[in-house]
């Protein structure tokens, strides 16, 4: 038996009163003076009673250093008043996380309300430590476990799972699994055990991106989710999940139940979706009760046109999602079909009136694009003049995107002719609420427009660490990163 787990075991023993045949080995291995004076030169000196917030954040932390961590847990009374812990961007690996396990299973963390090891390089083993330490010794405060970007596999869940339905952490609010390694096996076993014990009843944040458990893992999830398993969820993130179409299909249980009725916002980005799976969701939510609360959508990167956007459109004018205010439908292709919605009629916006933040971001929109748009919304005949001609004619409240703050148009085709038809159009009065409009080119009309404006912010596509790349990069950076994420992951 690893050493971790016969910690776990004897403890275990011990506090349910049974004999055991395996000796408890300390609760930390003795530490050198050498190894404390460099663990302390990374992360700074500090008194045991002012320590509540270590926020060690990449910090080139090790498993000597998270060693050196435990020492100084089970020695004295650091961990007492200790509530927030981030270990995030280390690499402390494995066996970091089995000396911190054991620091957890002798009960010296017990205000800990977060926990942060995200990108740490965890696997199994790591994950397995901490949730049979938890386990043996719940850990009764935590509300918040970051464990995204590691090496969790089905393995490893299904420990955790486990531990978590014994009450290991029994107030657990967000949980955060993303960019792991767990397939639809390992998210039915997390799946079964809410619905079985009730375990994440009290879950508002619920992050499972980047693990490819596809549409089988989704009708599990949907299984637990509509039977209230999680009843004040209001964060999903199923971003980059292989859902596809078949993944909205078998996500409709949760969707149509109360199971989902808190829910606020829901991310199903990159996805390979398509119109069909957008259409299927927009008549789901046209179901009585269903997605009362959303407020953010995220369908970015789904190889989406015009049709999917405006099945939303007209779903949200039937009355579906009445909360609606933010809507992500960037790298798309809504610029791309050769006719928008030929068959249903001309794409009519009208249903977003609610909407104060629509990205369309690198959706290949061109002049010309805009304006068949343009047309079927009061927007009139060429591009952006046509967007600009209809937020000038729908000064009301009944008209659509009268509420819009935020427009994202960067990283289509539209023309300096298009941009200052719009900043003609603003100037007159339309769009009184926008406070951000992110175009390719701020020309000369439209910065006049925002110095006349000063609740007006036209800003170049790019942020900051990306402004000063060539043309190339520039693009790249916002195909891949902006575009979906609001942000450069790459530039910083």
């Amino acid at each position: 038996m690893p050493p971790a787990a016969a910690v776990f075991v004897a403890l275990a023993a011990a506090v349910a009163g049974e004999p055991s045949s395996l000796s408890l080995p300390p609760c930390a291995e003795p530490v050198s003076e050498d190894r404390l004076s460099a663990f302390y030169s990374k992360v700074g000196r500090f008194s045991e009673d002012e320590l509540a917030h270590a926020l060690w954040y990449g910090k080139h932390l090790e498993p000597s250093d998270c060693a050196a961590l435990a020492h100084l847990l089970c020695s004295g009374g650091m961990g007492a008043g200790l509530t927030e812990l981030v270990l995030a961007a280390n690499d402390i690996g494995d066996a970091g996380v089995v000396a911190l396990a054991r620091a957890v299973v002798y009960g010296r963390l017990p205000r800990l309300a977060s926990l942060n090891i995200y990108k740490t390089k965890m696997g199994d083993t790591g994950i397995i430590s901490l949730a049979e330490a938890a386990a043996a010794r719940p850990l009764l405060a935590l509300e918040k476990l970051e464990l995204n970007a590691n090496s969790i596999s089905d393995a490893g869940l299904a420990v955790l799972s486990t531990a978590l339905a014994g009450g290991a952490m029994p107030r657990l609010e967000e949980l955060n699994l993303a960019l792991n390694m767990f397939s639809a096996d390992g998210l039915q076993t997390l799946a079964s055990a809410a619905a079985a014990s009730g375990a994440l009843s009290n879950l508002t944040w619920l992050g499972l991106a980047a693990n490819r458990f596809g549409a089988s893992g989704a009708a599990t999830l949907a299984g637990a989710l509509a039977q209230e398993a999680t009843p004040q969820l209001q964060y999903l993130d199923l971003g980059t999940t292989a859902l596809g179409y078949e993944g909205i299909d078998a996500l409709a249980p949760a969707i149509i139940s109360p199971g989902l009725s808190a829910l606020r916002e829901l991310h199903f980005d990159s996805n390979n979706i398509g119109d069909s799976g957008v259409q299927e969701f927009a008549a789901l939510t046209g179901q009585p009760g269903a997605l009362p609360s959303l407020e953010v959508l995220v369908f970015s990167a789904n190889n989406l046109r015009a049709t999917g956007l405006g099945a939303l459109a007209n779903a949200t004018l039937r009355g579906g999602l009445p909360k609606l205010t933010r809507l992500f439908f960037s790298a798309n292709r809504v610029g791309y079909s050769p006719s928008f919605a030929p068959a249903a009629g001309p794409l009519r916006l009208g249903g977003l009136r609610n909407l104060v933040f629509l990205s369309l971001t690198a959706n290949k929109i061109d002049d010309a694009r805009l304006a068949e748009i343009a047309d079927s919304n009061l927007i009139g005949d060429d591009g952006l003049v046509s967007f600009a001609r209809s937020v000038s004619n729908g000064r009301c409240p009944s008209c659509a995107l009268y509420r819009l703050h935020v427009l994202h148009l960067s990283f289509n085709s539209i023309t300096d002719v298009g941009v200052d038809a719009l900043a003609e159009a603003i100037r007159g009065g339309a769009l009184p609420w926008l406070h951000l409009l992110v175009v390719d080119r701020v020309t000369p009309s439209l910065k006049e427009v925002c110095r006349l404006r000063p609740d007006l912010d036209c800003s170049d596509p790019l942020p900051m660490p990306c402004r000063d790349l060539p043309e190339d990069k520039r693009e790249a950076c916002a195909q891949h990163e902006i575009a979906i994420y609001g942000e450069c992951k790459t530039c910083g």
